[in-house]
């Protein structure tokens, strides 16, 4: 995994917990003595070195601990994905309590269809059963 990937786990990570508890990025700024901007940057990988007393800082203020925001990565809501479909896709799984194994993922993420990523959730799911060989108990908890 690069570096810009994982900025970019550790950026989404504080962003969806930002989100969740309602604050701003210039709150939680404040809160750890960072401008607006400087937590933008981190949540969209722009910040090229962050260190770990900025990550505990931060990680604190959102009621997390430090190595929430580094753990490896797990295929959940946390997980940036380029392809919106894909994110969709990811959630509704997420939602069914279904776990994505880090490798039907990355397969997920290199699908593409005359060189583009599909377009549509169902193409996802498609592919995904299809690899997967789902059972018949996993296909029916799917679509509930």
């Amino acid at each position: 995994m690069s570096i810009d990937e994982i900025l970019s786990i550790i950026g989404s990570r504080i962003r969806e917990k930002r989100n969740e508890l309602g604050i701003t990025q210039e709150g939680l700024g404040n809160s750890v003595q960072k401008n607006k901007s400087d937590i933008s940057n981190l949540e969209n990988a722009k910040s090229p070195n962050p260190t770990l007393g900025n990550l505990t800082s931060i990680a604190n203020a959102l009621g997390m601990e430090v190595w929430e925001l580094l753990k490896p990565n797990e295929v959940s809501s946390h997980h940036v994905l380029k392809s919106k479909s894909l994110q969709e896709f990811i959630s509704k799984l997420d939602e069914k309590k279904i776990d994505v194994k880090p490798e039907e993922l990355r397969l997920l993420e290199n699908l593409r269809i005359k060189g583009e990523s599909p377009g549509a959730t169902e193409v996802y799911l498609l592919f995904w059963i299809l690899h997967r060989a789902l059972t018949r108990d996993e296909m029916d908890k799917l679509f509930e």
